[in-house]
């Protein structure tokens, strides 16, 4: 799995991966972090077999690429502006939500439900409110930031 995930991902999503590992770490443990990591790679990977397969395409995707880029500007723009409050992540967490109910629905014909679990799972941790207004404080979550950055701009 590792294997084609970094045939297929860039650095920055590395670096991604990375950070938020050392975030949830912090706040929920390391065996919590570890799964989160896990959780993701394994639906990168469903989704590159996917697209691979030719079960989905990039068109596939095409909707949730506003949603997407919503959650990396809300981000964004908070840190930038140093507005990362609550109400803030409480409109960071509905996007989050939204995303999720999104790519389930793209991959439900063609998962198992542990992958739609997996999803479920990692946009729960990632997108609590509480997890996102501690998470704003650690050095790592200035790379987040940077890498979202990053996203808004190629994507």
């Amino acid at each position: 799995g590792k294997a084609l995930l970094t045939k297929f991902v860039d650095d920055e999503t590395l670096l991604l991966l990375n950070c938020l590992k050392i975030i949830v770490s912090k706040e929920a443990g390391a065996k919590t972090a570890k799964t989160i990591k896990k959780e993701i790679i394994k639906i990168a990977v469903k989704v590159i077999i996917l697209y691979e397969d030719k079960r989905v395409t990039t068109t596939s995707f095409d909707s949730l690429r506003y949603s997407f880029r919503r959650i990396c500007s809300a981000i964004k723009q908070g840190y930038r502006t140093q507005t990362l409050d609550k109400p803030r992540l409480l409109r960071v967490h509905q996007l989050i939500t939204q995303f999720e109910t999104g790519i389930k629905k793209i991959l439900y014909p063609h998962v198992s439900e542990n992958t739609l679990k997996r999803i479920t799972h990692v946009c729960s941790v990632l997108g609590d409110v509480d997890f996102l207004l501690t998470a704003v404080k650690y050095p790592e979550f200035e790379k987040v930031v940077y890498v979202l950055a990053y996203y808004l701009q190629s994507y």
